[in-house]
């Protein structure tokens, strides 16, 4: 008997699932990597030190009236760090640091986006966002929340079919938590665990 009940729930599953990859496609954004950009300052002897990544890419699918279905799945090509140093470039990849060889790739997965410090949604362009997700590095994974929000949102200049949206935000890592700095830099004496990450990601929507 609880076979025959089962049924009707799978073909209800089935019918289903159509219908909500339809929806998560009318919602789905694709990046302009050019127009985009990911960068980090930490802090060493008491100085920033700036770098970034040259390459990441993933998918977004975000819809402001349905926040309940948003999702982000980034993928960041950690050997693309780059520094306004090439030798800090070529130390933040080896074995103490990134650890490129072993790790090349870092993944930032969001399932929940909130709004934050409002009692309602506004506009995006008036509405302040936070992404609660879990960002591997290192093979180490632990939850970061993104604060973001749209400094552009709207069709296109020139092409009104196409959505167009340039969201800005940040977020806070613990370098340690995260393993990166081994050894001597293990320590925060010299370079700060704090490490604040900056992003400019520019999507359209179709």
């Amino acid at each position: 008997m609880a076979k025959v009940r089962a049924i009707p729930l799978i073909l209800c599953a089935i019918a289903w699932t159509p219908i909500a990859r339809a929806a998560e496609s009318e919602a789905s954004w694709t990046l302009v990597p050019k127009e985009s950009a990911l960068n980090f300052v930490a802090r060493q002897e008491g100085q920033d030190v700036e770098g970034g990544f040259a390459s990441f890419g993933g998918s977004i699918v975000f819809d402001p009236a349905k926040l309940d279905q948003a999702r982000i799945d980034m993928t960041i090509d950690v050997t693309s760090v780059t520094s306004s140093y090439d030798e800090v470039s070529a130390t933040l990849k080896s074995g103490d640091w990134f650890d490129t060889t072993k790790f090349p790739k870092a993944r930032f997965v969001a399932t929940k986006i909130r709004v934050d410090g409002q009692t309602f949604p506004q506009a995006p362009l008036k509405t302040n966002y936070i992404a609660d997700g879990t960002l591997t590095l290192r093979s180490v994974s632990v939850p970061v929340s993104v604060a973001f929000h749209f400094d552009s949102y709207g069709s296109k200049s020139g092409q009104p079919a196409i959505l167009r949206a340039v969201a800005k935000g940040k977020a806070m890592l613990s370098r340690t938590a995260f393993g990166v700095g081994q050894g001597e830099w293990k320590s925060t004496k010299s370079v700060a665990d704090p490490v604040r990450v900056d992003f400019i990601l520019t999507a359209e929507r179709h």
